[in-house]
């Protein structure tokens, strides 16, 4: 009994959350941002969602193809009918760039932590440390490039701080782990506002 209940359960948490109309999107503004201030790229796989968390990660599976995008911001108006929008990337996973809208089902693999109350902004900066001595400070500040990372460095009290700022709230796990790569423990999370608005 055990085992026909794990399997249901399994069964349960894989189906998927609804069956969408699809299409693809690209904004008429080249400098579009969405709302989790990302800059718009066609070549990312991103799609809009009006019920979704914004930062979820959510898989689309169609007759023709299978892809998986972050949700980075809320629906335009759309033509009647269609209630999910993707990256044109995305459309060409899904297999759906020939017609630019098709049928997809829809699961969230991950819930996004981005939430719509008043207050969070959704964007994060990591204190990366204070250092009194510029060669440990320009050491911490490289070894922080090379694994990918944006810091800044400001002086101030005979110390260098150094931060990474701008990090999107569904990529702070992953700015985490490249932090502690870098050999910065215990590096602090200040939410910070969005730099795009």
């Amino acid at each position: 009994m055990k085992r026909l209940l794990a399997a249901a359960v399994m069964i349960i948490a894989i189906l998927p959350l609804s069956a969408e109309r699809v299409m693809w999107y690209t904004p008429s503004n080249p400098d579009f941002t969405t709302e989790t201030g990302t800059f718009f790229s066609s070549g990312a796989f991103e799609g809009l969602s009006d019920t979704i968390p914004l930062g979820s990660s959510v898989a689309l599976t169609s007759e023709n193809g299978e892809t998986v995008v972050t949700i980075t911001g809320k629906l335009p108006e759309l033509p009647p009918g269609r209630t999910f929008a993707i990256t044109e990337a995305a459309a060409e996973e899904l297999g759906i760039s020939a017609t630019g809208v098709g049928d997809a089902d829809v699961t969230i693999i991950r819930e996004g932590t981005i939430k719509e109350s008043e207050g969070n902004t959704g964007w994060y900066t990591y204190k990366a440390g204070s250092y009194s001595n510029g060669k440990d400070a320009y050491d911490a500040y490289t070894r922080l490039i090379a694994n990918g990372l944006k810091p800044y460095a400001e002086t101030g009290d005979g110390t260098i701080d150094l931060s990474v700022k701008h990090i999107v709230a569904f990529r702070r796990a992953e700015a985490e782990t490249l932090i502690a790569d870098s050999g910065i423990e215990n590096a602090e999370a200040v939410m910070e506002s969005n730099p795009y608005t």
